[in-house]
């Protein structure tokens, strides 16, 4: 059995339309993002100062996922719109989107933060795993009254990057 290669760039524009296909995959196995009607391009790109830095992970020259980082503050980045599809776990393609957003970070000198729905049990474990520390559980209530409320983590990378 061959090897499968994994690759990770810079997001481009060409990426939204894939990108929000493995989203839809990703919402229905996952239910994130927490609401499916953000399946969708916007969802994805955010904004052009909340996402500067996104990239996409390929295997075997397909777009499979993506991360991007958002400035939280002085020297603060938030690791943000992260998913891998379906068919790609196991893959590595998680853990190299990870290590390229980590090493932005500490090379922006960044302090890495992070919130997870409590619910994404996979992406708990890959966290804790590289060394992620959970600061704070919480009922997420980004919804407002109409809910849902979904229990949330959040975390902090205090670690030196490699």
């Amino acid at each position: 059995m061959s090897s499968r290669r994994v690759s990770v760039r810079r997001r481009a524009a060409d990426d939204v339309d894939p990108l929000v296909a493995v989203l839809a995959q990703v919402q229905a196995l996952d239910a994130y993002p927490v609401r499916p009607g953000n399946v969708r391009a916007q969802w994805v790109l955010g904004d052009a100062h909340t996402h500067a830095h996104a990239w996409v992970a390929e295997l075997d020259g397909a777009v499979v996922g993506h991360v991007a980082l958002a400035p939280r503050g002085a020297q603060e980045a938030e690791v943000t719109r992260f998913f891998v599809g379906p068919a790609a776990r196991g893959t590595g393609c998680a853990t190299a989107l990870l290590d390229v957003a980590e090493a932005a970070a500490a090379g922006a000198g960044d302090r890495l933060v992070l919130t997870v729905v409590a619910h994404n049990l996979d992406a708990v474990r890959l966290y804790e795993r590289r060394g992620w520390r959970r600061v704070r559980t919480y009922r997420a209530e980004w919804f407002g009254p109409g809910g849902p409320w979904p229990q949330a983590h959040d975390y902090v990378l205090e670690r030196e990057v490699r």
